[in-house]
């Protein structure tokens, strides 16, 4: 029997790969100048997946260290990232309907 705690992660996956494809162009158009992005977005993008990696390893070992089925260290997992690109994409979007 599949856990609902699988659906949800692959809803959760569904929804990272949307919001970071958004947050992506949005960066692009950012480099290009048609996006209203911050000098420091640059040095954001990169400075950022190294605190989620680390933030999703230590859930996911700790969720695992616990006992907590695969599916349970899989969304311990996905949750900094969905959290990040969740923030970024509201971030970014809201950035563009600011006026000049």
């Amino acid at each position: 029997m599949i856990s609902t705690t699988f659906y949800s992660n692959c809803l959760t996956l569904g929804l990272l790969t949307a919001e970071a494809q958004a947050v992506v162009t949005m960066r692009v158009l950012g480099m290009a100048g048609l996006w209203r992005v911050t000098p420091t977005e640059n040095r954001r993008m990169f400075s950022e997946k190294s605190t989620a990696l680390v933030a999703a390893q230590v859930g996911m070992t700790k969720a695992a260290m616990s006992g907590h089925s695969p599916s349970d260290v899989v969304a311990a997992g996905l949750r900094p990232f969905r959290q990040k690109t969740r923030s970024n994409a509201r971030r970014l979007t809201r950035r563009a309907t600011k006026s000049a």
